[in-house]
């Protein structure tokens, strides 16, 4: 989340020009996919084997971030960011079913507690990161890193039978 939280007001300002007029319409086209990426789980998830589905969301969620780096203007932010954004619902509501499905009722509260607190905590440290890392580099270069980094690790849990059996 720290490429969303810290890094896209950067890009919007400082790289592409943009004013905060144009940063709002792009957190627009974030919440516009989002809701399209809601529809899309409400329709199809019980179709879908949702370890697959997650890992999936993960790697789309790296790859709408890298192309961050080739942007090259505020339109077209709004365009990619709504892409980006159609895949944030299906990573969360898969990771929220293969919890319910596969722990008794009796742990829920804690391990969505936990899962909760790895959120909160890992989207600190991501911010924090992606602060450091564009006072020394391009946000653009960030972008591609975390898109990256998202793309490997969701790359990496397809190769894990039991991640892809989940569901």
């Amino acid at each position: 989340m720290g490429p969303a939280i810290v890094g896209m007001p950067i890009l919007v300002k400082d790289v592409l020009g943009g004013t905060m007029s144009d940063f709002a319409f792009v957190e627009a086209g974030m919440a516009g996919g989002m809701l399209v990426g809601s529809l899309f789980m409400y329709k199809v998830s019980h179709q879908l084997n949702r370890g697959v589905l997650l890992l999936l969301a993960l790697i789309w969620d790296g790859i709408t971030y890298a192309f961050f780096y080739w942007i090259p203007s505020v339109p077209t932010a709004i365009v990619m960011i709504f892409f980006h954004g159609m895949g944030i619902p299906v990573i969360t509501i898969s990771r929220t079913a293969i919890i319910q499905r596969n722990t008794p009722n009796a742990y829920h509260g804690r391990l969505f507690s936990m899962v909760h607190l790895a959120v909160v905590g890992m989207t600190a440290m991501s911010s924090a990161l992606v602060g450091i890392l564009a006072a020394v580099m391009s946000v653009r270069y960030v972008f591609l890193v975390f898109g990256i980094g998202a793309v490997l690790s969701g790359l990496v849990g397809l190769l894990s039978a039991q991640l892809r059996r989940l569901n």
